[in-house]
């Protein structure tokens, strides 16, 4: 059984809308195995893609990447990451929103997010959103491959 969510959201002028398709059961989600290293990040700057891209090259993870809401679900379901990375920045407002419903829909799919926001009250309200850890952009890649590594066995544990 599937469930499909609408979401939609303004960027500047623009109403953008997309749907969240997910199975309702976990296991048929992510099917009987854990153990993947599939990662997928969510933004739209290929700077950074190009960063993890050669960060996770010798580390045995398979990438993939999205900027679009509708990719996600279909990266997500055909992939079914172990890990997601959230670029915070990429939808403004509508991000807090995006981290709430994924964690709602996908409650055992870790979800690192990354922002620029340094205020302990903002690091504390996107733990309390969903997300299972954050790192600060811009990031330290030694640093990111130990969250990347610790959120990857909480998946496969």
């Amino acid at each position: 059984m599937f469930l499909a969510q609408f979401l939609s959201y303004r960027k500047g002028q623009q109403k953008r809308t997309f749907v969240i398709v997910v199975s309702l059961n976990p296991k048929e989600a992510y099917g009987n195995t854990l153990m993947n290293n599939k990662i997928l990040i969510v933004g739209d700057e290929p700077g950074i893609d190009l960063a993890f891209e050669k960060m996770l090259k010798g580390e045995h993870y398979q990438m993939f990447t999205s900027s679009q809401p509708n990719e996600i679900f279909h990266l997500v379901s055909k992939h079914h990451p172990s890990l997601l990375i959230l670029n915070l920045k990429l939808y403004g407002n509508f991000s807090a929103e995006l981290l709430v419903q994924l964690k709602k829909i996908f409650p055992s799919l870790p979800i690192l997010a990354m922002t620029t926001f340094t205020n302990v009250l903002t690091e504390k309200l996107i733990m309390q959103l969903g997300a299972s850890g954050y790192i600060r952009m811009p990031f330290d890649i030694h640093e990111m491959l130990v969250k990347i590594r610790q959120f990857s066995q909480y998946q496969n544990a």
